[in-house]
Parts: structure tokens; sequence; C-alpha cells
């Protein structure tokens, strides 16, 4: 649910309510901060954090600092700042010994140095560790063994197979080859069997005519002497080479029929070596296919696990190894604090903040560099400025562009601050146009490359903490699948008219 609230209100029960609702400790509402001057205080209301959760687009892209304005409350703006990183109020004036700048200096390395450790310890929480002492070692290398054997058979029956297929496709290629061979003769023996036929037909036809006799005429009785002389010499001479020509043709027939008889066996040859081939090929796809291939995925799925929980074992070891190291050196720089002689006792001293702030530097750089915003290896706090050093140079030196950003990553980083410290905090943060801060007119230098524009969104896309985004630029398709929003359109028929739906 987002709550967004247009004034705020100095009645204390409305102050109290707020607290509540925003999950702040009730007791945060009871607390006090400097006004002008060092004993004068005013109670801490909801609105002391408005400076801190909501950030209007003049604001975002100012060069002010974002703890001090330019106006003549910077004393109470310091001391909100302060008391929200520490839970620590101005109520009460406190009695103490000053330590020296080199003891803050320590505390604030002994704070990074417990902040590692933290950080470290949580890292090792996200290790899926064995629950006995395994022999990983020994295991890994059995798997190793066994995917060596398999992989080695899986290659030499794949060999195999391919020869197999080879074989396939050539009896495949014969075959197709010897068929139109065969198909061919068989037509050439049609051929040859018709020819036959009708040689036969004119011997035999020569055969009777030969036997014919001369006879009288049927008509007068009288020899018919009046004829055409016939040779008989052209019809034995046609008689042989119709002869000759059956005889040459039955012997092409027998060879024809031999050849055909020679291919059919040949055929037959084929079509058994072709079934033969294809069994052996079908027997080594199915082991492959159905029996090595699952057992030697099994086997890497096995192998992945363990390798995984090697990994977790070394780095195990080698956070633990960083935890000792840090916890030396704590303790190296523990026995070098001390405390140095003051000329009046009860001085009325502040609060050392360096160890805090050094640790709220270290929450908006991490947003820095994940929103791949340039140059951002280190940020430190300017105590003159009251803002923050990005690489050494002063925030307010970058364009409105990087400005807007970086003062983003401000908001946003002391938010994760506070909540990662258990301080109270309202629990969101409003930013008005972070990204769009610029105008048409602005130089280069002025605007957010789009590249960080998108990177921002999909940083805070993945973040458990409430961050509501006032902005003209619409997020890439696939941000919005991510985030919960919402279009004011001013138009009725489509998506939410306005802020307030009409």
């Amino acid at each position: 649910m987002v709550v967004v609230v247009t004034s705020f209100y100095t009645n204390p029960a409305m102050g109290h309510f707020l607290f509540i609702s925003s999950g702040c400790r009730t007791s945060y509402y009871n607390l006090s901060i400097k006004n002008k001057g060092t004993k004068e205080t005013q109670r801490f209301s909801y609105r002391s954090f408005n400076d801190y959760i909501l950030i209007n687009e003049v604001e975002i892209i100012s060069k002010n600092s974002p703890i001090q304005s330019k106006n003549n409350n910077q004393t109470a703006e310091e001391s909100i700042f302060k008391l929200i990183i520490s839970n620590k109020d101005d109520s009460v004036t406190r009695n103490t010994v000053k330590t020296d700048n080199q003891n803050g200096f320590f505390n604030a390395q002994i704070d990074i140095i417990n902040k590692l450790i933290l950080d470290i310890e949580a890292e090792i929480k996200l290790l899926e560790l064995p629950q006995s002492d395994h022999n990983l070692s020994g295991d890994i290398e059995q798997l190793l063994l066994k995917r060596s054997g398999l992989s080695s058979e899986i290659e030499t029956l794949t060999e195999k197979r391919k020869i197999f297929w080879e074989n396939i496709q050539s009896n495949e290629s014969r075959l197709l080859s010897t068929n139109q061979l065969i198909k061919r003769f068989y037509l050439l023996k049609e051929q040859y069997e018709t020819d036959i036929k009708r040689l036969s037909f004119l011997i035999e036809g020569d055969h009777y005519f030969s036997m014919l006799d001369f006879e009288r005429c049927p008509h007068c009785n009288q020899l018919i002497t009046n004829t055409e002389d016939c040779d008989h010499v052209e019809i034995k001479q046609r008689k042989d080479s119709y002869t000759k020509e059956l005889l040459k043709i039955n012997s092409h027939l027998k060879d024809l029929n031999d050849a055909l008889e020679s291919m059919e066996g040949e055929k037959a040859l084929l079509l058994e070596s072709t079934l033969d081939v294809n069994l052996k090929y079908e027997e080594i796809s199915i082991k492959l296919d159905e029996q090595l291939s699952p057992k030697i995925l099994f086997i890497q799925e096995e192998l992945t696990a363990f390798l995984k929980k090697q990994k977790n074992i070394i780095e195990y070891s080698g956070f633990r190894s960083s935890i000792e190291k840090l916890m030396n050196e704590r303790e190296l720089i523990a026995s070098k604090l001390v405390l140095t002689k003051v000329d009046e006792q009860n001085q009325t001293v502040e609060m050392d903040y360096t160890g805090l702030i050094a640790e709220l530097c270290v929450h908006i750089q991490r947003f820095l560099t994940d929103w791949n915003f340039p140059d951002s290896s280190t940020v430190d706090f300017d105590p003159k400025n009251k803002d923050v050093l990005i690489s050494g140079k002063a925030r307010r030196l970058f364009g409105k562009g990087y400005r807007s950003i970086s003062y983003g990553a401000f908001i946003i980083g002391l938010m994760e601050y506070c909540i990662s410290s258990a301080l109270p905090h309202p629990g969101f943060v409003v930013l008005d146009s972070p990204v769009t801060s610029y105008k048409e007119q602005d130089e280069n230098e002025d605007k957010t490359p789009e590249e960080l524009q998108n990177k921002f969104f999909e940083e805070l896309a993945q973040t458990k903490r409430q961050v509501i985004i006032l902005e003209n630029k619409k997020p890439p398709i696939s941000i919005l699948k991510k985030i919960n929003y919402i279009e004011f359109t001013k138009n009725k028929e489509v998506g939410r008219y306005g802020f307030f739906n009409v």
C-alpha cells in the first residue's frame, strides 16, 4: 500500500500516529533535537523525516547538501541526520571524557571491520554445506572415472553407428540402381521375346507357303499359264536370315537371363546385408539413447552437485580465514585505543559519528556501483560541506543528471543503512523525477546516460525495500513486469486518469 502525505501537522497526536503507522518505535517520538544553539532543543517529529523520504524534482538536482539546506535551520537539520543514523538524541547533555581524533579514526576502523565480518557471516549462511565430513574428493574422483569410461564407450559406439549408417546409405543407393537395371532388363527381355515370336511366325509362314501346289483355274478348269516367276532362292535366303536372327536373339536372351539371375542374387544379398546393418544400427542407437546418455547425464548432475559442495567448503574455509584475520586486526586496533587527558572534567562533547557515517557511505557506494555510476569506486563524507565525495569529487560538481542519481543513492542508502542496522525508519522513500531531471536544452553533462537509467530501474526492481518513483520516463518493458507500475494517462478510457482516479 502506498501512502502519500501532502502535509505534516505539528499536532502531537498525529505525529504519534504516523510514527506507529510507519513502523518506527514509539520511543522515537519522545526524542529531541537541537534547534538553534547548543542548549535549545525541540521534539523530533515525523516531519523530521521529510527531507530523507520525500524528495521533490527541484531538490533532487540541487547542489545543496542532502543534510543541510541554505536556511537558518542547519543546526537542527544536522542534529536530525545524526539522530537518524545513531538513534541518539540531544535531550540530555553528555558528560564524558573526550577522546582525540586518533581514537575516532580507530573506532571508525573497528566499525568497518565489524560490518565486513557481518557481511561475510551473511555470505556463510547462504552456503549449502554438507551435513557430514564426507570424502567429497574421493566421490568426485570416482564420478570422473565413471564419466570418462562412459564417454569413451559412447565415443566408440557413436563411431560404429556412423559407419553402420554409411553402410546403410551405400546399400540403399546400390539397391536403387540395381532395381533400376533389373527393371530395364525385364523390359529388354520382353522385347526379345516379342521379336522371337515375330520371327517364328515368319519362318512358320514360309514353311507352309512352300508346301502349296499349282492348281487349275477354278472357273474354267484350265492350267494357269500366265504366272509371275517365283524366286525360290529368295524365299530360302529370307528363311535363313530369319533363322539366324532368331538364333542371335535367343543367344542375347540367354545372356540377359543370366544377367538377371545374377542381379536378383545381388539384390537379395543387398537386402539381407541392409537388414543386418539396420538391426545393428538400431541396437547401438537404443543403447546410446536409452542407456548410456541418461546414465552419463545422471553422473554429470551428481558431479555438479559434489563440485558445488566442494566449492562451498573452499569458500567457507576462505570466509572463516578472512573473519579470523579481521578479528585479529580488530583486536590490534582496539589495543591502540587510548583516552586523552582533558583540562576540564565533565566537559560537554559531541558524539563521534565518523564510524556510522563511514558505514552509511558503504551502502551509498554499493548502490552507485550497482547502477553503473561512472567512477564510483569510493564514497567518502565531506564534513565541511555535509555531502558525499564520489571518488574524491564533490557531488555538487556533477551535472544535473548525475546529481539526481547520486541524491537518490544517498536517500535509498540511508534507508538501507537504517533497516540493516535495526534503526527506526518509515521503510519507504519517494523520489520525484530522478532520471528525467534535465530539460531538452541542458548540456550533455546534465543528462543521465540511457545505460545508467536502465540499470537504475533494473536494480531497484530487485530491492526488497519500498521505493516510489514519480517519473515521466517509462522504464523498459522487461522492468515493468517486475514492479508495480501505474501510469497516469489523463484518459478515462485508458489506464488510470491521475493520482485521484476518476
